[in-house]
């Protein structure tokens, strides 16, 4: 697996950051499309984002429409990594 960094140079990305409260639980969301620099989907790769706060790592993968997300992060700043 190739690692790419910084992404702004190799990649473009959206990402949607999303915090909500229900039942006193707070959690957040991130959601986008990796693609490369032509504007092509990048399809199976793995995009981990690194809680700046905790230190933990979630990763999750681009499906077939270059799309990755998760629902259930901890509200916090993130660094995202792409390896493709």
């Amino acid at each position: 697996m190739k690692t790419i960094a910084p992404l702004p140079a190799a990649l473009s990305f959206s990402i949607v950051l999303e915090a909500s409260t229900a039942f006193a639980q707070s959690t957040a969301t991130i959601a986008g499309t990796a693609v490369d620099l032509s504007g092509a989907v990048v399809l199976d790769a793995q995009v981990t984002a690194h809680s700046n706060g905790s230190g933990i790592d979630q990763t999750m993968p681009t499906d077939g429409a270059g799309l990755y997300g998760n629902p259930a992060l901890d509200p916090g700043e993130y660094r995202i990594q792409v390896r493709f």
